[in-house]
């Protein structure tokens, strides 16, 4: 483990996140050396305390930092705050531009809402994959 590498602080903020730790989160994510792994949690953690402003400025220099190389943590946040049709935008920018996150968005906790919208096996059949694995995708 490796505390200056991209994700570790903001990996950890993600786990706090999760756990409604909403604080600690931001906390944890302000040490994040990667622009993007910071913004990504601080922008959700933000949103779930009501603070929106604060939500959307991250959002903002995310997408004005990061539009190019992560665009997949911008779908996060749009998901995350359920604007499921930023999200899929976004996600499919990410398609196009090959992000390096897409090979774990069936998993992905900040995307659990868009799974249940018909746009979501629509988007992993672009993604290449089978009907078999579409099911397994929604758990």
């Amino acid at each position: 483990m490796n505390p200056t590498a991209p994700w570790y602080h903001a990996g950890l903020g993600s786990a706090y996140l999760q756990d409604g730790k909403l604080e600690e989160a931001a906390t944890a994510a302000q040490a994040d050396t990667a622009d993007w792994a910071r913004l990504t949690i601080l922008a959700c953690a933000r949103w779930s305390q009501k603070r929106i402003p604060e939500s959307d400025a991250a959002l903002a220099q995310l997408i004005k930092s990061s539009a190019e190389t992560a665009a997949y943590q911008i779908a996060d946040v749009y998901a995350y705050r359920g604007d499921k049709d930023r999200a899929f935008e976004w996600l499919e920018r990410a398609r196009r531009q090959r992000d390096a996150g897409l090979p774990g968005l069936r998993t992905d906790p900040y995307l659990a809402n868009l799974r249940g919208d018909p746009r979501w096996n629509a988007f992993l059949r672009t993604m290449g994959l089978a009907d078999d694995q579409l099911k397994i995708s929604a758990h």
